[in-house]
């Protein structure tokens, strides 16, 4: 249910996430010269700045709140906020780190990002209607078909939601399968690119939260 607290937390969650992807944009541009546009190091530039937040991420906080679910829904609202300027980011920057050219930005691929424009819509639901649509006519009682109805399209979308992650580690896996064991440890760059985004952008994220008199939630969610 809407909060002020909440939405107020949720705007520094996006004003925060979006100046810690802005450091760590500077940082990889600074540290990984490519003025010949080799591909691998483009490669390299994409995976130090964009880590897996919306796969790992939030399996990783439903794990970790597991045990407190209002914490846990509380966590997974302000990391909605987060993989919002990660999409914005991954359509923009990401697009021009492979591309080099400013013009395969499409503000139409943006917008009609499936995570954005469910971003988009829990905002509103959020902020205009300010209530979940569990509270909206009893649904989970079953009392008449629109009850139950809701409860199966809630159930239902459940259920896709808890495939997500599964089905796209087994994509990265059939990727990976093709890939010669050898190189997965051999490869400077990649040792490179692991080192900027475990290390660099947390250590980012750690200066710029730590000192902050802000919620810790918010300290948590940017961090984890």
């Amino acid at each position: 249910k809407f909060e002020s607290e909440i939405a107020v937390n949720l705007v520094i969650v996006l004003a925060l996430a979006l100046v810690i992807h802005l450091l760590m944009l500077g940082f990889v541009y600074l540290v990984v010269r490519n003025r010949s546009k080799d591909p691998k190091k483009d490669a390299m530039r994409f995976a130090s700045l964009f880590g897996n937040v919306g796969y790992l991420g939030i399996p990783f906080i439903q794990t970790l709140y597991k045990n407190m679910p209002e914490q846990m829904g509380l966590m997974l609202v302000y990391c909605s906020s987060i993989l919002f300027v990660f999409n914005i980011f991954n359509w923009t920057v990401g697009v021009i780190m492979y591309s080099h050219d400013k013009k395969d930005v499409s503000p139409k691929k943006i917008l009609l990002n499936p995570t954005i424009i469910g971003c988009i819509l829990g905002f509103l639901m959020f902020f205009v209607v300010q209530k979940p649509i569990v509270d909206w006519a009893g649904v989970g009682v079953g009392v008449n078909a629109l009850d139950s109805a809701l409860e199966k399209i809630m159930d239902t979308l459940n259920s896709l939601a808890h495939l997500v992650t599964p089905l796209s580690m087994i994509v990265i896996g059939m990727k990976l399968s093709q890939i010669k064991f050898k190189d997965l440890f051999t490869s400077k760059l990649a040792y490179f690119a692991s080192f900027n985004k475990l290390i660099v952008m947390s250590l980012i994220t750690i200066l710029c939260v730590i000192f902050l008199p802000i919620d810790v939630n918010i300290k948590n969610v940017l961090f984890f």
